[in-house]
């Protein structure tokens, strides 16, 4: 209702904890009272400190997953895909074979490293027969 003529041009902002506290629920931690037409305590039963302190979660509070916010950035417009706009065919075909001797790599890294652990896992079980072999 003020800045401009006709209005505030922020967002309204969220008001919370309109309604008074119900001293009730605050001092004993439970409430029985009614409202007209037996509709419960018309009064907040969110106390601030004490026994029954109950904890709304917010949508605010949530983080979002990693797909989440790629659907926002796509749907504003805020990131390119991959192959959009000026990147050119050469940059495209260097990318991929660099990507192409990259996961080469890791797959031979992979590999080697399993059998390390088979030999390693082969060398302990002669170990243990042997050791149960001696006495």
């Amino acid at each position: 209702v003020w800045g401009t003529r006709y209005g505030s041009t922020q967002p309204l902002q969220k008001i919370e904890n309109v309604r008074p506290l119900c001293m009730d629920f605050f001092k004993s931690g439970f409430c029985n009272r009614k409202g007209p037409h037996n509709q419960g305590c018309l009064f907040r039963h969110d106390e601030i400190e004490g026994k029954g302190k109950i904890e709304v979660p917010s949508a605010f509070d949530k983080e979002s997953t990693w797909e989440v916010d790629r659907f926002g950035l796509e749907a504003t417009g805020r990131l390119r895909p991959a192959g959009a706009g000026s990147t050119s065919l050469q940059e495209l075909t260097q990318a991929a074979a660099e990507y192409a001797a990259r996961r080469k790599a890791q797959l031979e890294a992979e590999e080697k490293a399993a059998a390390d652990a088979a030999a390693a896992a082969e060398r302990a079980a002669a170990a243990a027969a042997a050791a149960a072999a001696a006495p």
